[in-house]
């Protein structure tokens, strides 16, 4: 996933109802963290009422990708008239999330002088 606001676009026929959870650790160096919680409730499309969309800043998530602990995994729910739908295998997709921006580069210092030609006085300054 990359950083900041991702939209997860979701095909969920029959319901009225559609929410997303993720299992993740609040401390990516610690097992114990590892827990199912709620992103939020996804927002149905005004066009196709089995589209759904939810918008979620990946940044509320520490950087991780543990395979053996299954982080950071992703579930659909969805209900019909307050009934929880089954989901299946295709409604859990695993990513790993990497929130750190590369580092800056360093300030570019110019070695040597420089020339600039001013506009107004068509003089050469040279620093």
């Amino acid at each position: 996933m990359t950083l900041g606001v991702t939209v997860l676009d979701l095909h969920v026929p029959f319901a009225d109802d559609v929410w997303v959870d993720a299992y993740w650790a609040t401390d990516p160096t610690n097992v114990n963290t590892v827990a199912w919680r709620r992103l939020g409730q996804a927002t149905a499309d005004q066009h196709d009422p089995n589209r759904w969309t939810l918008s979620y800043d990946t940044s509320q998530i520490p950087d991780q990708d543990n395979a053996g602990w299954g982080t950071v995994n992703f579930v659909v729910g969805a209900s019909l008239q307050g009934i929880q739908l089954n989901g299946s295998s295709e409604s859990y997709r695993r990513f790993g999330v990497k929130n750190h921006r590369p580092p800056s580069p360093p300030p570019w210092h110019p070695r040597g002088p420089i020339s600039i030609r001013t506009p107004v006085t068509d003089q050469q300054i040279v620093r």
